[in-house]
């Protein structure tokens, strides 16, 4: 819906009719309080939200830093494993002889 010229000077005729001239002001201050508690409320949720976001992603990075090391770790005590093997397969051919 598009508003014209004629359409806005009605709408003004008939708020100035309904609140009279000296409630116009009071109003306006009130709709100006209005829209500034609003962008306050939004900068507030915004923040909220970066805050959470980045609360998520330091999250993620310390589960993927100690998988890694979980991995790391799995990794060393399979090498010594397989370094013990030899060890055992020679204690157990001497034992043969």
């Amino acid at each position: 819906m598009k508003f014209g010229g004629m359409e806005i000077i009605i709408i003004i005729a008939v708020v100035l009719i309904l609140f009279g001239g000296a409630l116009i002001p009071k109003l306006f201050k009130k709709g100006k309080e209005s829209a500034q508690t609003l962008k306050d409320e939004m900068k507030k949720a915004e923040d909220e939200f970066k805050k959470e976001q980045e609360e998520k992603n330091e999250a993620e990075k310390e589960q993927e830093e100690e998988e890694e090391d979980n991995k790391e770790e799995q990794e060393e005590s399979e090498e010594k494993a397989e370094k013990d093997v030899p060890k055992e397969n020679k204690k157990k051919n001497k034992k043969k002889k």
